[in-house]
């Protein structure tokens, strides 16, 4: 999964929100355009301190600059600050809103699923569970990303880079440089880390699982002395997990390291080029320092994003299981057309083979017969498909081979609700 995908499907879920989302936006545009003031108020307080010392001045007019200069970046500060805290509100409140909205629509379709969903191995109850914990956690994160750490740097970054590029083509140039080499570590990065991360996700999901199973059959573990075998299960997924949590930081490391290695140089280049236009008197003085801030406004992304890049990529592998178990169709219950007004309940299964998701042999030329009116006791062993046969009386399962009737219909042409709501 990439982002324009993601992005696609988080938009039914935050289309709901686009007021919030565009006051978002405006914000967004107004702090990256505050941001630029700074290096600008540097470069004119440069230029005209260096002004001011060529002619005798008076402590009046030192402070009226100085006052100025304190006013103008104050407000800025003031305003950025203002900005910042309408950017987070309303990331929030998408984020939190969002979150609900996304429980809400997972439970719907959870509670909605065929047996057959859970009976599969990857959707066991802790798996389950952490799915959805870590699934909605990591896109509702995701949201705050985009709208409170992303988008404003890179607008932060846009705005400078044309400032750079209005002041001299040459330093654009070299401020831009950087920009690829970032890309190219950053799709590396990306490339290594997927396969880590899905291996962490079903570790993870693992565990979860594995954890879930002990506190639900502790008193089976005590009373059949499985105690250090549980003990050693849980020890040998906590180790695999550990060594690919390791081995996924450790390359962030490297490829991190990269990345600063990257704008370092970016900031050497653009220092050299600056110097060189201001020594050959086709700058001012003030523009050293106006080039470096502003750089540090288009290296914002590289110097940052690293930081959430992390939880970002989480949130891509997780995204993927996620959406693949509530958008999966093929699960949910078929519906009949038939609703019949007056019932026998007579229900037959007739010559039936049944076999479970996971491979298991439940039922095997079940032939049964239930009259209405009388009581009829299934006897067996453990395990011999007393529930098998029920489920597939309640419509829970279809049946692999033979015909599950209602009064001589088929039970799959029935409404499926009417039937439980008639004969639960």
């Amino acid at each position: 999964m990439n982002t324009f995908i993601l992005i696609r499907k988080l938009w039914p879920f935050v289309r709901d929100y686009r007021g919030s989302l565009i006051l978002a936006l405006l914000l967004t545009t107004i702090g990256a355009l505050l941001a630029q003031v700074t290096p600008l108020v540097m470069e004119y307080a440069v230029n005209s301190v260096q002004g001011l010392l060529k002619r005798p001045i008076d402590n009046t007019e030192v402070t009226w600059v100085v006052g100025s200069l304190v006013a103008i970046l104050l407000s800025k500060e003031l305003l950025a600050l203002l900005v910042q805290l309408g950017q987070k509100f309303l990331s929030d409140r998408i984020r939190f809103r969002m979150a609900a909205d996304l429980y809400d629509f997972t439970i719907s379709r959870i509670a909605s699923y065929h047996l057959s969903f859970f009976a599969q191995d990857n959707n066991q109850i802790g798996k389950l569970e952490k799915r959805i914990d870590k699934g909605i956690d990591s896109l509702t994160k995701t949201v705050k990303n985009l709208f409170v750490d992303i988008a404003p740097m890179v607008a932060n970054a846009a705005f400078a880079l044309v400032l750079i590029y209005n002041k001299n083509i040459g330093v654009g140039i070299v401020a831009t440089l950087v920009l690829p080499v970032y890309a190219y570590i950053s799709r590396e990065q990306t490339n290594r880390q997927k396969q880590i991360r899905r291996n962490i996700q079903e570790v993870r999901e693992n565990k979860a699982n594995a954890l879930y199973g002990l506190l639900e059959s502790i008193f089976v573990v005590k009373s059949f002395v499985r105690e250090s075998y549980e003990q050693r299960r849980q020890q040998v997924l906590n180790l695999s997990l550990c060594e690919k949590e390791i081995r996924h930081h450790r390359t962030n490391y490297w490829f991190d390291g990269l990345k600063s290695i990257a704008e370092q140089v970016g900031i050497v280049l653009v220092f050299v080029v600056t110097i060189y236009f201001v020594l050959n008197r086709q700058m001012t003085v003030g523009a050293i320092l106006l080039h470096i801030m502003l750089f540090n406004n288009v290296s914002a992304p590289v110097r940052h994003l690293h930081r959430i890049y992390d939880e970002y990529t989480e949130a891509l592998t997780y995204a993927e299981g996620f959406f693949d178990m509530i958008e999966n169709n093929s699960y949910l219950h078929q519906r009949g057309s038939l609703k019949p007004t007056i019932w026998k309940g007579h229900f037959s299964l007739q010559d039936v083979d049944f076999v479970y998701p996971n491979g298991k042999h439940a039922l095997h030329k079940l032939t049964l017969d239930l009259q209405p009116g009388k009581v009829t006791a299934l006897v067996g062993l453990s395990g011999a498909g007393k529930s098998s046969a029920l489920n597939l009386l309640a419509g829970f399962y279809n049946a692999t081979r033979g015909s599950v009737l209602l009064d001589g219909q088929p039970l799959a042409d029935y409404d499926s609700e009417l039937v439980r709501e008639t004969w639960a």
